[in-house]
């Protein structure tokens, strides 16, 4: 199957952007509610096996008291001061997992650890396949291991694919031709054509005194989701919110798989704009070419999602 046009990043490090924040405590089986800002209740347990219990605390009953002092008399045992940790390799780099995210899912999935130095995502090569996903790239993406276990960190790069590699994050600025996923749609970000860039100016006054376009004047959102989409959203204004139609926010779109207030975007005092994701259960998504993966973090590849854990 022939692949969409390849849209290519602009830079080779996305080093300013936010990735969303995940509580790396959390268990796989807690999803969490980012509307409501809690973890929901965790699914009842699914016919699990008895294994060995893992201590938490000394939740023994107190013991009997000795009557070897004599009638009646009870002798007090010492108490322990100290508390057992849990064992933590220091000689090796720990083990990630990596989640493959059921449709729909937050955190349930198939899941995967990372003990080789480079783990490829591809649709027909690598380590991880996902050959039912026409959107993915023979070679996809990468994870690739950097440094020694006190300084190891991990990156996730794009190997060039056709469709791009996204990260949900929490903010992040956003450069001309960046694409970002908001709901169900892909966009471009086109900053303004203008030489001069307003601040306070209506932007009808603003239009009629310059007589130049609207969409030359404010930056644009250009949808790319579909080949022969041309469909623009004008961001007329220095500080913006996007949400679902009838939200009343400043951009309302008609997608159901936003939230009423999904992103604000809002123009520096520098001249640059940024764009930062609000609570939703979908996220704001946006393209990498290559990023240092947080201890939990998403991102993206075709239409599969992933949980990085740490």
């Amino acid at each position: 199957m022939k692949e969409p046009k390849r849209e290519v990043p602009q830079r080779p490090d996305d080093v300013g952007t936010m990735l969303e924040p995940i509580d790396p405590g959390r268990s796989q089986n807690k999803v969490l509610d980012r509307s409501a800002g809690k973890p929901a209740a965790a699914p009842a347990n699914r016919g699990q096996t008895a294994v060995e219990p893992i201590p938490v605390g000394d939740s023994r009953p107190p013991a009997a008291p000795s009557m070897a002092a004599g009638r009646g008399a009870a002798v007090s045992l010492p108490q322990a001061s100290c508390q057992e940790q849990v064992f933590q390799p220091v000689n090796r780099p720990s083990t990630p997992r990596l989640t493959l995210l059921d449709d729909g899912e937050l955190s349930e999935g198939e899941t995967v650890r990372l003990r080789e130095p480079i783990t490829v995502i591809g649709r027909t090569e690598g380590h991880i396949r996902l050959p039912h996903d026409p959107l993915v790239s023979s070679r996809h993406a990468e994870i690739v291991r950097d440094g020694a276990a006190s300084t190891c960190r991990w990156m996730l790069r794009d190997l060039s694919s056709s469709n791009g590699t996204f990260v949900c994050c929490a903010k992040t600025i956003l450069r001309p031709d960046r694409l970002i996923l908001l709901g169900s749609r892909r966009y471009r970000f086109r900053p303004p054509q203008a030489i001069a860039m307003p601040t306070e100016v209506n932007a009808a006054t603003l239009m009629a005194d310059s007589g130049q376009a609207l969409d030359q004047l404010w930056p644009v959102l250009i949808e790319t989701t579909q080949p022969d989409s041309n469909s623009k959203i004008i961001l007329a204004g220095i500080e913006l919110s996007l949400g679902q139609s009838g939200s009343g926010s400043s951009v309302e779109i008609d997608d159901p798989l936003l939230a009423a207030h999904h992103a604000t975007i809002r123009r520096q005092s520098n001249g640059e704009w940024w764009i930062e994701a609000k609570p939703s259960k979908n996220g704001l998504w946006v393209q990498i070419a290559s990023i240092r993966l947080s201890e939990s973090c998403r991102f993206q590849c075709g239409e599969q999602r992933f949980l990085f854990v740490v």
